[in-house]
């Protein structure tokens, strides 16, 4: 499958926050700028360690994001990955997430944490079927009610 794909730059941000806010309530979620949103402000900045990734469709515009952010030396956290009702169904959230399993691997993480809701249900089917376990948590981000871990 060829996914045009390429890091996000501080210039998406517009495009990035409309497509995460949209979805977010599409699906129900609460909008968080001051807290889990709150890194969107500097992609380049705050992705540093991690990686930050845009999916484009054929005008170039951006129709899906996805996030590793940096935890600490052992531990990464995939996030923000969206995609626009259009981008859906066609195997792109898959490649998303094996992309993104990959580079944590590259990068020498160990474990991948990744939060989520209930309403999800088809994200959480991929992240059980790419062996990712649901733990118990308390310390969830707003919106988020599941947390999976991924050891390596």
């Amino acid at each position: 499958m060829d996914i045009n794909h390429r890091p996000a730059r501080n210039s998406d941000i517009p495009h990035v926050k409309k497509l995460i806010y949209a979805t977010r309530l599409e699906f129900g979620l609460p909008i968080d700028e001051a807290g889990a949103d709150a890194e969107l402000s500097n992609i380049e900045a705050n992705y540093q360690q991690g990686y930050f990734g845009v999916i484009l469709n054929e005008l170039e515009h951006v129709v899906g994001t996805f996030a590793l952010k940096h935890e600490s030396d052992t531990q990464c956290e995939i996030q923000k990955m969206y995609l626009t009702p259009g981008a859906r169904g066609r195997g792109i959230g898959k490649w998303m997430l094996h992309f993104l399993m990959e580079k944590a691997k590259a990068d020498g993480y160990t474990t991948i944490r990744l939060e989520t809701a209930n309403s999800l249900k088809t994200a959480q089917a991929l992240y059980r079927k790419n062996g990712f376990r649901e733990v118990e948590d308390c310390s969830l981000s707003c919106g988020c009610d599941k947390r999976f871990v991924l050891e390596m």
